[in-house]
């Protein structure tokens, strides 16, 4: 008998902490089974010193030395906490889908630590900051993700987010502007790489602008 076919994310309406719930399992799964060779993935040093230059490029000189400040309060902890698993590393919206039972599936899951990015693998928390920043996570959704990764592994701690949070948008800002220039493009598909451009970069101001207090938050809104 024809059974429909998944949709994406966007497309399906669902409870909010049924997506989150999903988003939870998922990462705490990753966290759980893939831990990283010695050695593999971009060192905290070298995550910070590409970030501070993607602000620069995005946002001026002023959101390179806040990525800077956030750096010199992570980074040290980092070097001695971070557990680097192999992390999903693409946690966008459209990489989910919704099953006609209602089961969220994500798609496109395990060999992103191993293209040729610099991120590589990463603490789970890599992938924390990409779900609160693709999925439009509230800062207590984020803090529920946190926990539970750390409660399946070991690893960096909760106050270490900020920093991930400023990367992560500031790497995915700068190669969906590098997708953006590239030529012959149909004009829907460059005014759409443009448009994740401006999303990431607001999302960067965001985390730069509520560092100092607390967590930022996404947007509490279902997903669609």
């Amino acid at each position: 008998p024809f059974e429909a076919a998944a949709v994406p994310l966007p497309l399906a309406t669902l409870p909010r902490d049924r997506v989150v719930e999903a988003v939870r399992r998922h990462l705490a799964f990753v966290a759980t089974r893939f831990p990283a060779p010695d050695g593999e993935g971009a060192s905290p040093e070298a995550l910070a010193v590409v970030a501070t230059e993607a602000a620069r490029a995005l946002l001026g000189p002023g959101a390179a030395r806040d990525v800077d400040r956030l750096a010199a309060r992570a980074v040290p902890e980092l070097r001695r906490l971070a557990h680097p698993v192999a992390v999903d590393g693409r946690l966008q919206r459209w990489e989910w889908l919704v099953r006609p039972g209602g089961a969220i599936v994500k798609t496109d899951a395990l060999d992103h630590h191993a293209d040729h990015a610099l991120v590589g693998c990463q603490d789970a928390l890599w992938d924390v900051a990409g779900a609160a920043v693709e999925l439009g996570l509230s800062a207590r959704e984020s803090v529920g993700l946190v926990a539970a990764v750390r409660a399946a592994a070991p690893g960096a701690p909760l106050r270490c987010l900020p920093f991930y949070l400023a990367a992560y948008a500031a790497f995915e800002a700068g190669r969906w502007a590098d997708a953006a220039e590239e030529g012959e493009l149909d004009p829907a598909e460059a005014a759409r790489r443009r448009a994740e451009v401006v999303r990431l970069s607001d999302a960067l101001r965001r985390v730069l602008g509520a560092a100092g207090a607390t967590l930022p938050s996404f947007g509490a809104a279902a997903p669609g």
